[in-house]
């Protein structure tokens, strides 16, 4: 049921979202429910054994140019300067990487256009306690209206910090926005078409009934 309530909100927040996101040229990508501390970024206590269900903003900010985003799971590792960075898609995962899933690896946007990516995290029985870097990479493709060429971008990754512990606590999240007037309004339209229809369509089955006995 706690799923299902999910993916009803998900469907909801397609074109609602308040983008805390990472960006890079024509598209932004982040945590579709963001966290209240660090909203760009992903945070989950998890036990060994462990999985949770979440999902994963992409929007094409291009108004006239369609895309292509590749997605994918990544471990992390530290640079020459000992700074925090990410494995490309060729190297070996052994642990973000490997226990992550994403529902679609290639997603394709049309101008202007929002999609929420479910993925999966599922932590091994035997994984160490402690804390883990991981990132969701985003690669984008772009195909120009002008000159149908394609063009790619490097990537943008958002960073997914996961603590394996026996004591997980649950992360705070940011409050859902709300709808705008404008959605409130075909909202409120479009259920009052549909009981019209309904009213009519009730009526005109009972009216030929009628016509049928009386003859």
């Amino acid at each position: 049921m706690k799923n299902l309530l999910k993916a009803i909100l998900v469907t909801l927040l397609v074109t609602n979202t308040a983008f805390a996101m990472s960006e890079f040229n024509d598209f932004l990508i982040g945590p579709t429910f963001q966290d209240k501390v660090e909203p760009a970024y992903l945070h989950y206590q998890l036990k060994p054994g462990e999985s949770v269900e979440d999902y994963l903003t992409v929007k094409n900010r291009s108004a006239t140019n369609e895309i292509t985003i590749y997605l994918d799971g990544v471990d992390s590792e530290r640079n020459e300067k000992n700074e925090l960075a990410f494995k490309t898609s060729n190297k070996e995962r052994t642990e973000f990487g490997a226990w992550v899933k994403l529902d679609a690896i290639e997603v394709a946007l049309k101008p202007g256009e929002s999609k929420n990516i479910k993925f999966t995290i599922k932590v091994p029985e035997n994984a160490e306690k402690k804390d883990y870097v991981g990132g969701l990479s985003g690669l984008m493709n772009s195909k120009t209206e002008e000159t149908g060429m394609i063009k790619s971008n490097f990537r943008v990754v958002v960073r997914t910090f996961i603590k394996v512990t026996d004591n997980p606590q649950e992360i705070e999240k940011m409050p859902l926005p709300g709808p705008s007037i404008n959605q409130i309004y075909f909202y409120v339209s479009t259920g009052i078409f549909a009981i019209a229809i309904l009213i009519f369509l009730v009526f005109t089955v009972k009216n030929r009934k009628k016509a049928k006995v009386q003859k």
